[in-house]
C-alpha cells in the first residue's frame, strides 16, 4: 500500500496526503503560496486543506536512520506541509507517535520535526536547520529552534501544538518571520530542502532511535539536499494575468495557487483556481504559449469543502480534485469532482463526479471517498440520520452518481480508471450487509448504480453460504437456479477456511462460510468486452492465500495494412482478495491471433498451492515472423505487453512487490 495512503486512512487525519504513482525514497517538498487562505497558528490545521495536502512520511524506505528500531507507521508517522506569504514561513504537521518524548528543556533527544532549507545567495550557499519541538498544552510551550551551524530559538517564531483526540500523537503549527531567515525569501528559485521526524521512544533513556526523512542532506550540506519546489512557475505569470483579465477576475482571490506536474513532463505548471474557473499555465501547456482552463461549480469560498492536486488516474500527472457544497431547493449536497488532462495537457475535463453528502429537512446521509492503488476511487457508505427510503429526495443531477444509501444494494463501490476509455468504471463492490441477515423488504424506486437498485424480498441466514450466493443471484437478476460459468474453491482471504470463487458472465464473485462473517460477498466486474475462458487459483503473491487467475478474451477491430480486420486478444487477469489490496493486481496480454496467424505466450507456475509469482515465456509464433508481424501498438496502461518471440528470448518473471506483480 502506498505510504501516503496508509496515513490517510486513519480516521483522525484532517487532510488527505499527497501521493505519487511511484513512491521513491526522495520526496520533493514545496513551499506553497497560501494565497487568500488565512493561517492562524493554533495547532488546528484544518484550514490548510483549502490550498494544499499533507505529504506523508510513514514508509520503511523513508527511514534514513535507525531502520531496525522503526517497527511501522504505528511507531512514528508524519504528514506535513509548508506555506508562505510576504511576511512568514508556515509549517504544519500531524504526528502519529506511540511514545511522545517532550521535555520543558526541549532537549536534543526530544521528538522533533526538523526542516532543512538551503538556497544559493550569490556565490555562496546558505542553509537553515529548523526544529519544531512540541510542548504539552496547558503545561509548557513548544519551541522553534535552530540546529546545526546555528543554535538557539528562532527570533519571532510562534509554535502551537494540540494533542490528537484519543492520544497517540499531536498536530503542530509554526509561524516563522522571513526576517529570521533573511537569505531564504529572496532566493526561493534555488531552494533545496528536506523534512525529517526525529523519533525518541523512551523518556528514561533519551536518544533519537529513528529518523524518517524526505531525502538526504541538511542545512550545512546544500548540494546533498534534494531540489525543492519553492517558487511558482514564472513563465506562467503573464498568462495567468491574461486569463484573469479575459474572465473579469482581476479582483477575485484564488482558492488555490500552486505548482504541479500537470503535463507529465519534468517541468512544473502553475495551477490557479478562481471562482467558476481553474486555469493551468506553464512550459508543458502548448509549449508555454497559452493557458488551459475549465469551468467548475464553485462560486464562493463557502461552497468549497476541499481542493487538491493528486494523481488519481495513474498517469503520473496531477489531477484537480474538488469537493463542492451545492445548495438547491432546500437541500445541500457535497459532491466530489475529478478533472484530468485525458486528451492532452492542453485540455482538462471532468472525468468523475460522485455525491458524498446530502442534507435536507434536518436529515443527513454521508459517504466517504478514498484513493487506492489501481488507480481506483472507492466510495463507502458512512452514516445516515433521518432519511428513509420513503422520504429521501429523489433528485439526481445528470452525470453525478448518487451516494450509497442504507437501503441500497452496495456498502462500497470501487471505480477504476480505464485508460483508453478515459473514464472510471465500476471495478468492485461490497454488498450492503443491512440487506442481508434478517429479512429485508424493499419497495420499487428509481435505479441508482451507486446507491443500489431496489429488489425483491430476500432472507439470508448468517453464515449460510447458499443464502449468500442466492442473495448475489437475486441482486444480479439471475435465475434462482443459475449455475456459474466457472468455479473454483480455495483459501483466498481471511482465515484458513476455503472460499468459493464463481464467474457469471463478466462478474467474479467470492463468498465463504467465514468470508465477511459468512453474511456477504465480494464481486468485481471484468472490463467491458471481455469473455472469460477459465479461472484458476494460485498463491502468486506469496502470502499464504491464493489469488484468482482469470483467462479472458477480447475481440477487437484493428487497422492492419490499410484494412479493418478482426483481431482476437487473450489476457491473464489476476485478482487479490486481501483487504489491503483487493481487486486486480496484475494484467497481461498473453495471446494475439488474426486468422491462422498468431503469437501465444506460455504462462507457467500457476499450479494450485503456494507459489512465488508468475513466469510468462514468449512461446513460438504461429505463422508470423519479425518481418511480417503487422502490429506496432503499445500496451494499454496497467497491462503487461504481449511478449514477441523475436524480441524477447528469455521468459519474464513477475514477483509481488507489495502492491502489484512487477517484472
Amino acid at each position: 500500500m502506498n505510504a501516503g495512503r496508509r496515513l490517510a486512512s486513519r480516521a483522525a487525519l484532517l487532510l488527505s496526503l499527497a501521493s505519487a504513482s511511484a513512491r521513491a525514497d526522495t520526496i520533493p517538498i514545496e513551499i506553497l503560496d497560501r494565497g487568500s487562505t488565512r493561517i492562524l497558528p493554533d495547532g488546528r490545521i484544518g484550514e490548510w486543506r483549502r490550498f494544499t495536502e499533507l505529504i506523508g512520511l510513514d514508509a520503511r524506505a523513508q527511514v534514513v536512520s535507525g531502520v531496525e528500531r522503526w517497527v511501522g507507521d504505528a511507531d512514528a508517522a508524519v504528514g506535513f506541509a509548508l506555506a508562505r506569504d510576504d511576511q512568514y514561513l508556515y509549517i504544519a504537521a500531524e504526528v502519529r507517535d506511540d511514545q511522545i518524548v517532550r521535555t520543558r528543556e526541549h532537549r536534543a533527544t526530544d521528538d522533533a520535526l526538523v526542516v532543512s532549507l538551503g538556497v544559493r545567495a550569490g556565490a555562496r550557499t546558505v542553509g537553515f536547520d529548523i526544529a519544531l519541538l512540541p510542548g504539552i498544552p496547558g503545561s509548557f510551550a513548544g519551541a522553534v529552534q535552530f540546529r546545526g551551524a546555528r543554535s538557539g530559538n528562532v527570533a519571532g517564531a510562534r509554535v502551537v501544538e494540540e494533542n490528537l483526540q484519543g492520544g497517540g500523537g499531536f498536530t503542530i503549527e509554526a509561524q516563522i518571520p522571513w526576517t529570521s531567515l533573511p537569505e531564504l525569501r529572496a532566493n526561493l528559485a534555488s531552494l533545496r530542502g528536506r523534512v525529517a521526524y526525529h523519533d525518541s521512544d523512551s523518556a528514561g533513556r533519551p536518544a533519537i532511535e529513528s529518523v524518517l526523512a524526505t531525502g538526504p542532506g541538511d542545512g550545512r550540506n546544500y548540494e546533498q539536499l534534494p531540489p525543492a519546489r519553492g517558487s511558482t512557475v514564472s513563465t506562467a505569470t503573464d498568462l495567468i494575468t491574461q486569463f484573469r483579465q479575459a474572465q473579469n477576475l482581476v479582483t477575485s482571490e484564488p482558492f488555490l495557487d500552486r505548482s504541479g506536474n500537470i503535463a507529465g513532463d519534468a517541468q512544473l505548471e502553475r495551477v490557479v483556481m478562481f471562482p467558476r474557473y481553474c486555469v493551468v499555465a506553464g512550459p508543458g501547456i502548448a509549449g508555454g504559449s497559452r493557458y488551459a482552463y475549465f469551468e467548475h461549480p464553485i462560486r464562493t469560498s463557502d461552497e468549497l469543502a476541499e481542493v487538491a492536486l493528486r494523481d488519481v488516474t495513474g498517469d503520473s500527472r496531477l489531477d484537480v480534485i474538488i469537493r463542492a457544497r451545492v445548495a438547491t431547493n432546500n437541500m445541500t449536497r457535497e459532491i466530489l469532482y475529478v478533472y484530468a488532462a485525458v486528451s492532452g495537457a492542453d485540455q482538462l475535463e471532468r472525468v468523475f463526479a460522485h455525491e458524498l453528502t446530502r442534507s435536507a429537512g434536518g436529515h443527513r446521509t454521508v459517504n466517504r471517498a478514498t484513493y487506492e492503488q489501481g488507480p481506483r476511487i472507492r466510495v463507502t457508505f458512512g452514516s445516515n440520520e433521518g432519511f428513509t427510503e420513503q422520504n429521501f429526495p429523489r433528485v439526481q443531477e445528470t452525470g453525478v452518481l448518487l451516494p450509497m444509501l442504507p437501503w441500497g444494494q452496495h456498502r462500497s463501490v470501487a471505480y477504476r480508471w480505464m485508460d483508453g476509455l478515459n473514464r472510471f468504471d465500476i471495478d468492485g463492490t461490497e454488498p450492503n450487509p443491512q440487506r442481508g441477515g434478517a429479512q429485508v423488504t424493499t419497495q420499487s424506486g428509481p435505479e441508482n448504480t451507486a446507491g443500489g437498485t431496489p429488489g425483491a424480498t430476500v432472507a439470508v441466514v448468517p453464515s449460510d453460504l447458499n443464502g449468500v450466493l442466492a442473495l448475489f443471484r437475486q441482486r444480479a437478476r439471475l435465475a434462482p437456479d443459475a449455475r456459474p460459468d466457472f468455479q473454483a474453491e480455495g483459501n483466498v482471504a481471511e482465515d484458513r477456511q476455503p472460499e468459493v470463487v464463481h464467474v457469471y458472465g463478466r462478474t467474479l464473485i467470492v463468498a465463504g462460510r467465514a468470508f465477511m462473517s459468512g453474511r456477504s460477498y465480494y464481486s468485481v466486474e471484468l472490463p467491458e468486452g471481455f469473455t472469460v475462458l477459465g479461472v484458476d487459483l494460485a498463491d502468486v503473491t506469496n502470502d499464504g492465500q491464493m489469488e484468482a487467475l482469470v483467462r479472458a478474451r477480447r475481440p477487437v477491430t484493428a487497422q492492419v495494412r490499410g484494412q479493418q480486420l478482426e483481431v482476437v486478444k487473450d489476457y491473464l487477469l489476476v485478482y487479490s482478495f486481501d483487504p489491503a489490496h483487493r481487486g486486480r493486481v496484475f494484467a497481461a496480454e498473453v495471446a494475439r491471433r488474426m486468422g491462422s496467424e498468431g503469437v501465444v505466450n506460455e504462462v507457467r507456475g500457476i499450479a494450485r498451492g503456494r507459489g512465488d509469482g508468475l513466469t510468462i515465456a514468449p512461446g513460438r509464433p504461429l505463422g508470423w515472423t519479425e518481418q511480417s508481424y503487422p502490429f506496432r501498438d503499445m500496451p494499454a496502461q496497467g497491462f503487461a505487453p504481449l511478449l514477441l518471440p523475436w524480441a524477447t528470448r528469455a521468459p519474464v518473471q513477475y514477483r509481488w512487490n507489495g502492491q502489484t506483480l512487477a517484472p
